[in-house]
């Protein structure tokens, strides 16, 4: 399937320090590589199988170079699931670099998620969501059972064609989502303890929908254990950096 290009000028990569908590990090993406690749790398050695239209594309890049393209439909990236993605009832942060192309007024657009379906086997799913007022907020859904979704949405909406910085964390009793650094209303989360889903995870679309997500990722990672923002931040601005040692 060919797609429109855009030649615009790339984002410049910036040498970042170690990561201080890179023995949280349970998965990091730069989107790295060659234009039109399959192959995306985890700089924690996850292995993802690409699926349908996505693809590593040069075009746009927040940093890098490149970034991940995804085309809606069944276009995502795929990996098994591990106990590394049972968040429980511990701190995390899950974030990237979003470039979203699709109306938030007609679909919900997955990030990454970990379900069978809406009500079925959903520990987490993060997406730009349709349903939220106004449409396009960024949304974290977690279930305690599996079916039942509880949300907490960002205090804005991402501009179509241009990049965010996208952020969910939990902090201790607290559950909040970012929107390039400015967090929405909390979600208290005393005593919740996060299903533990048996499904793959999926970066680009939400399991058990064809609700992909329509646009560019960049620099997605996942830390357990550690509650990266717990206030209002500058989002960042370099690559997210690798192991300490």
């Amino acid at each position: 399937m060919m797609l429109p290009l855009n030649h615009g000028v790339m984002a410049a990569s910036v040498k970042a320090p170690a990561d201080p908590f890179w023995a949280n990090v349970v998965s990091l993406l730069h989107f790295d590589g060659p234009d039109d690749s399959t192959d995306f790398i985890d700089e924690t050695g996850r292995i993802w199988t690409a699926v349908n239209f996505c693809r590593i594309d040069t075009a746009y890049a927040r940093f890098g170079g490149a970034s991940g393209h995804f085309d809606f439909a069944d276009s995502n990236i795929s990996t098994p699931d591990s106990d590394d993605f049972d968040f429980g009832a511990g701190d995390f942060t899950i974030e990237a670099w979003i470039r979203p192309t699709e109306n938030f007024a007609l679909n919900s657009t997955f990030i990454i998620s970990q379900r069978a379906s809406f009500s079925s086997d959903q520990s987490f799913s993060f997406l730009i969501s349709q349903t939220s007022s106004p449409a396009g907020k960024i949304r974290f859904i977690y279930t305690t059972d599996g079916s039942t979704s509880v949300s907490a949405d960002s205090a804005d909406i991402p501009l179509a064609e241009q990049w965010s910085h996208v952020a969910a964390v939990r902090s201790g009793n607290s559950l909040t989502v970012y929107l390039n650094g400015v967090g929405g209303v909390p979600r208290d989360v005393t005593g919740v303890t996060f299903h533990n889903s048996s499904e793959s995870v999926l970066i680009g679309r939400g399991g058990g929908v064809r609700e992909g997500f329509t646009g560019h990722i960049d620099e997605l990672r996942v830390t357990k254990g550690v509650a990266r923002y717990t206030a209002d931040f500058t989002p960042p601005d370099a690559p997210f950096p690798g192991d300490a040692s």
